[in-house]
């Protein structure tokens, strides 16, 4: 707990680097009390936090930090983590994300946080029916050009085949109360080999697709054969 406390820390001070920093008299008492405890000067601990923040200016420190998160799903180009757990990734990780936040200002209703590791660009992605559907789409994407600080955004709320999202439970850690409901879907599919084309499912129609040419379908997270779907529906009908 005092390892994640201090870590807090200097995760708030460095991002305090781009406002104009409250002097030591201005902070809460308690606050003032754990850099003391901590760091033992408020100055030692803004230095440690400017640290921090100024590593990130070095060639692969970003994308060293995503290549050993123990949390999110890793791309070949990219590390996607579950907005649920921002405050548990690399504190490095957590400052670059809050650089970016700070660039947009409060980003509400983001599902998943991208870290490109080939390039210097973080994007939040919006997936309103994360929990709910097995495979969500994606609904809107805001991507931030860290060395630019241009703004793209995309809505693909009206597409007719927008990207769509497989193994969720790769985004959330093991405490997450929805886990293991998404980790046996995953097992279900990929017992029955549904997410070995990666090419063909990314999208609601190639995933649509692919369950037809495989003759199951989705109900709920699971997996059923269309087959015994129409046997149970036609003794039902009888």
């Amino acid at each position: 707990i005092a390892y994640r406390r201090s870590l807090d820390i200097l995760i708030y001070l460095a991002l305090t680097h781009f406002d104009q920093r409250p002097t030591v008299q201005k902070l809460a008492p308690e606050l003032r009390h754990d850099i003391k405890a901590f760091f033992g000067s408020y100055q030692e601990a803004c230095e440690v936090a400017d640290r921090m923040l100024f590593s990130l200016g070095k060639p692969g420190v970003t994308q060293t930090a995503c290549q050993k998160s123990k949390i999110g799903k890793h791309t070949r180009s990219a590390l996607y983590v579950h907005v649920c757990t921002l405050q548990e990734i690399d504190p490095l990780l957590r400052i670059y994300e809050g650089c970016a936040s700070r660039t947009i200002g409060r980003v509400d209703g983001a599902t998943l946080v991208k870290f490109c590791t080939d390039k210097q660009q973080i994007s939040y992605l919006f997936y309103p029916e994360f929990d709910t559907d097995p495979h969500p789409a994606l609904h809107t994407s805001i991507n931030i050009d860290l060395k630019t600080l241009d703004i793209t955004h995309r809505d693909y709320s009206t597409s007719a085949n927008p990207p769509i999202l497989h193994r969720k439970e790769t985004f959330i850690t093991l405490s997450h109360p929805l886990y293991a409901q998404f980790a046996q879907l995953t097992s279900q599919e990929d017992e029955l080999g549904l997410l070995k084309d990666k090419s063909e499912i990314g999208t609601r129609d190639g995933w649509q697709k692919h369950l037809n040419e495989h003759g199951v379908e989705l109900r709920g997270h699971c997996v059923f054969s269309r087959k015994k779907s129409r046997k149970s529906r036609n003794k039902s009908g009888d």
